[in-house]
């Protein structure tokens, strides 16, 4: 008995799944009429739109087969074929699906001569089955024929309008034509905003597609606004799509990294790597391509040699090893092994990749579909080859490679620059290898191209984050190519246009970004434009500046870069720059004088350089590269250029020496023996510097030196640095500083230096002296504390005893009307208010450089209501202002340093205030004492009262004070911190 009720339960749920089955499948009998035919293709869009395509299949293709046999009914059969194929598309039976399409094409065409929205629907869903087939003409050809028909019939905001150019926009992407593809997928998007209103997922879509065309071709800002708008959309479904999110995580990643914002672009893909993980995601491997791709970017090739290993491994597991897939792992080994010089098997795994992207019919292809991944493939095979010493074949890759880029895009192509310059450099290689001239001709030739390819990607940039990732590219080309024209000056010690040549790629890389920017702000204040057409655009600087920093802080507070109140900031950020930069299209349009202005960025030759120094003084500017540094020796009456072998750890020198001088004093609790260890560091670092940067040339130097700093010695106080050992290492009147021989002064570039001199301002200062001093109480228990605080360091928001003497001292120096503000009234408002009336600016506070984002560094100022948030004046805020100042003083910490980026110097408050309109700045590399600034900047006052020039006096008020504190006060530390830079002549009654 027990035995037979499994057995009847089985037969009755058999009984029960076949009357079920019976019920959803049954027999289909063909239709007799018309009308059951119709009645059919209502069941199959019905099971079409519950996803079931196989049932949708059956029925549709019954009144396919019944309306095709019956003349007269065109439309009928052209409705039945686009279901049918709809269904055979979704079953990825594509090649079925491609004639059903095309019959039902040519059933609405005899049905609708004139053309209907019908015949458009399925010219779209033919084009996108095309391109599954990778018939990219066809689908871009029935996208094309779709927008025409919907023309002639008037219709503008159609669903099949959006569709058609979205079409367009994925067949173009899918050839890596990403400038072609940009303009549909923005029509798409514009109309559909119109047409749905609310952003759709499916608008996220053609975001994300968008996105990535932007940050393919160079425009990485608005690549990240319109990611981190569809990443919103995403975000508010109820049951996110986790692929989705995790490729929108990945793309932001990828321009963050293309940016160079390497830790930013890592928690993208960590986040991406986390999502695919639970999801078991085959494209898990791409994240790990990226991240090793950072490694190689950052030269650390062993572990990025690690996360291909990953990226190989998910392959293997989901049995893509063969494909485009796979040859994107091929490629990711090869480039690592070229970067650890292996080359031949750096070779083998590109080539491998090369034979992948190709595929078995490529050969026979016109070109259309080989892309940017294929094309550069092809560039770093010969790459990998040059650098072998197979010259001749890395010059045949090249050329290969320039012609897949024509294909792609046109000879104007900015990216042609980088094959240009691997050219330059393989031509400059075989000279070296035959000495035959005609290949060193060809080298300067190309190099010269590849400058130009540079300057013309930095003047289509829209924003200025492109700019410094070109910038950084470009650099290491840069460095050849002034190795190339000192290799001809060997041959040719007297032309001067080789030596010109070699200037002019230095002062490139080290003017562009900020002289530009301030010839754009030079351009709005004297070019005519209204007063309220200014209004607006410094409205828009202002919202976006006091966005970013409500951003930043969320972002330091622990908000994540994908929280969706970062989110909400980061689009409305985005939205306030796309304002900015329609406002600043039409400043061009409207007013031909800001145009020319703005784009006046010409720079300086060495001849006017020359006749800007005095017969005191030599310009020395480095150009430092990776494994050269040069030097251009320019004086009055004559110009030269040196190599200097970067044999030695650059960074970890100065490191040193920085250390050395400021880690005693700024440490919160002092070890024993610390004080010697760091001077003796201090004192070694300073000594081998001197003889690696400046004892090849010293020779050549006048008393005066301005020095143009080159990447990653921004922060280096050359005077401090040593000429010799010291005689007594404990006795600081021994030691050969080189302040004792020379007066040192900075500049950002000669161009620079040139533009600040020759500044005109907006109107002449009322005032003479503006002095702040936030941090100063006048009252007997500063007095008190300014007794025991001798030793202070401007370090944090305390008190700072001698600030207030610092300012009044310097206010008695001064004609007047002048100014100082203390204490509680000395407000970040005030400041804001005032400064542009005044021609000195005395900055007497805390300071803080930001070495993460260099924009969010800031001066510490009294706040109105309070708060100290609400007192603090940032990077971004100063490039706001429009200052009249012959100099600016900034005696706080760290005023001069910043965020270190490759190709721009240093990101900081001091080049800020040369951006606002200050002609001179004296500024801080490190956290200053309090007192001993006082003595500094009292002296130099001093000297500038008595008609010293700013370089001479301030290389004077250090020299007095280490004649007035002899001992241990004499320490660097005491003095060496404050440079100048800039204008630093006399100031101009």
């Amino acid at each position: 008995m027990k035995a037979f009720f499994p057995i009847l339960f089985v037969v009755l749920l058999w009984t029960c799944f076949s009357e079920f089955s019976g019920a959803q499948n049954p027999v289909l009998i063909p239709p007799a009429d018309a009308a059951s035919a119709r009645s059919l293709l209502v069941e199959a869009q019905n099971l079409f739109d519950s996803a079931k395509y196989d049932f949708a299949e059956q029925r549709s293709e019954l009144a396919y087969h019944f309306f095709k046999v019956k003349p007269g009914i065109s439309a009928d059969l052209a409705e039945a074929g686009y279901l049918l194929g709809q269904a055979l598309h979704k079953q990825e039976r594509y090649l079925e699906a491609k004639p059903i399409f095309e019959e039902a094409i040519d059933a609405w065409a005899i049905a609708h001569p004139v053309g209907s929205v019908e015949e458009t629907k399925t010219r779209v869903a033919l084009g996108i089955t095309l391109l599954q087939l990778e018939d990219v003409n066809g689908s871009i050809a029935q996208g094309q024929k779709a927008i025409a028909i919907l023309d002639r019939l008037s219709l503008e905001n159609c669903y099949e309008r959006i569709a058609a150019n979205r079409l367009i926009g994925r067949s173009l992407y899918s050839t890596g034509e990403y400038n072609k593809a940009i303009p549909y997928y923005e029509e798409a998007l514009k109309r559909a905003s119109v047409l749905f209103g609310a952003e759709t997922t499916e608008m996220a879509r053609m975001m994300i597609y968008l996105g990535h065309c932007y940050n393919y071709t160079g425009f990485q800002e608005r690549s990240m606004a319109i990611l981190e708008r569809a990443l919103a959309i995403q975000q508010k479904k109820t049951i996110p799509n986790q692929e989705e999110i995790a490729g929108t995580y990945m793309a932001l990643g990828s321009c963050q990294q293309t940016l160079k914002k390497y830790e930013n672009a890592l928690a993208y893909y960590e986040k991406a790597v986390e999502l695919r993980l639970k999801i078991n995601s085959p494209r898990l491997a791409y994240a790990y391509s990226k991240m090793g791709q950072i490694c190689l970017e950052n030269l650390d090739y062993g572990k990025s040699l690690d996360y291909f290993q990953k990226e190989s491994e998910v392959l293997t597991f989901h049995k893509l090893v063969n494909g485009s897939t796979y040859a994107f792992n091929c490629r990711d080994f090869g480039l690592a092994y070229l970067g650890l010089k292996e080359y031949e098997k750096s070779i083998q795994w590109l080539e491998k990749a090369r034979l992948l992207f190709q595929g078995p019919d490529q050969a026979e292809n016109s070109g259309m579909g080989m892309g940017l991944d294929q094309c550069y493939i092809v560039f770093h095979i010969g790459r990998a080859k040059s650098a072998s010493g197979a010259y001749e074949e890395a010059l045949q890759l090249f050329l290969e490679n320039q012609k897949m880029l024509h294909r792609l895009f046109d000879s104007e192509y900015p990216l042609l620059y980088e094959s240009n310059a691997e050219i330059a450099h393989t031509y400059a290689q075989l000279y070296l290898k035959t000495k035959q001239d005609s290949f060193l001709t060809q080298s300067r030739a190309y190099f010269r191209l590849a400058k130009k390819g540079v300057e013309s990607q930095l003047h289509n940039e829209i924003y200025q984050g492109s700019e410094r990732m070109v910038l950084a590219d470009a650099r290491s080309y840069f460095e050849r190519a002034i190795g190339t024209e000192l290799l001809y000056l060997n041959n040719h010690p007297d032309d001067p246009e080789a030596l010109e040549n070699a200037w002019q790629f230095s002062e490139a890389m080290h003017s562009y970004l900020l002289f530009s920017s301030t010839q754009e702000a030079n351009a709005r204040h004297f070019a005519g434009i209204p007063d309220s057409e200014l209004s607006r655009d410094s409205l828009l600087r202002e919202d976006i500046t006091s966005l970013e920093k409500k951003r930043q802080s969320l972002i330091e507070h622990g908000y994540e870069l994908t929280d969706s109140l970062v989110l909400v900031l980061s689009i409305q950020i985005s939205a306030k720059k796309e304002a900015a930069q329609q406002l600043h299209t039409f400043f061009e349009k409207r007013f031909p004088d800001y145009f020319c202005l703005k784009y006046e960025n010409q720079t300086s030759s060495l001849a006017k350089t020359q006749k800007l120094l005095s017969s005191k003084q030599t310009l020395l500017e480095y150009f430092t590269g990776d494994s050269s540094i040069f030097v251009f020796i320019v004086q009055r009456e004559d110009s030269r250029v040196f190599e200097l072998p970067r044999d030695f750890p650059l960074d970890d020198w100065i490191k040193q020496l920085r250390e050395g001088i400021s880690n005693y004093y700024t440490a919160k609790q002092k070890e024993p023996g610390q004080y010697e260890k760091t001077v003796h560091q201090y004192a070694d670092a300073a000594q081998k510097l001197y003889e690696k940067l400046i004892a090849p040339i010293a020779d050549s130097l006048t008393p005066e030196i301005i020095i143009v700093p080159g990447d990653g010695i921004a922060n280096l106080p050359f005077e401090a640095l040593l000429s010799a050992a010291p005689k007594d290492v404990g006795n600081f009147n021994t030691y050969p500083f080189v302040v004792r021989q020379h007066s040192v002064q900075y500049a950002y570039s000669a161009t620079m230096l040139h533009q600040m001199s020759d500044r005109t301002h907006l109107r002449t200062p009322s005032g003479e002296l503006l002095a702040f001093a936030p941090f100063f109480e006048e009252d007997t228990a500063s007095l008190a504390l300014r007794l025991q605080r001798d030793d202070a360091i401007r370090l944090g928001f305390s008190a700072l005893p001698f600030s207030g003497e610092e300012v009044f001292r310097a206010k008695k120096r001064c004609l007047e009307p002048s100014k100082v503000l203390t204490g509680k009234v000395a407000t970040k408002q005030k400041f804001l208010e005032m400064a542009g009336q005044f021609k000195v600016l005395h900055l007497a506070t805390h300071g803080k450089a930001n070495h993460l984002a260099g924009d969010f560094s800031f001066l510490a100022f009294a706040s109105e209501d309070g708060k100290t948030e609400n007192g603090l004046l940032s990077v971004g805020e100063l490039y706001n202002l429009s200052l009249n100042a012959d100099l600016v003083l900034l005696s706080a910490c760290e005023t001069g340093i910043g965020e270190q980026q490759r190709g721009e110097g240093v990101v900081s408050l001091a080049r800020a205030f040369a951006f606002a309109g200050a002609k001179s700045i004296v500024a801080s590399l490190w956290s200053v004492n309090d007192k001993s600034t006082m003595q500094v900047m009292d002296n130099f006052y001093a000297g500038i009262k008595s008609g010293q020039s700013k370089n001479i006096a301030l290389a004077n008020a250090k020299l007095e004070y280490l004649a007035q504190n002899p001992g241990l006060a004499s320490h660097p530390f005491f003095w060496a911190g404050f440079v100048g830079v800039g204008d630093l002549g006399q100031i101009k009654n």
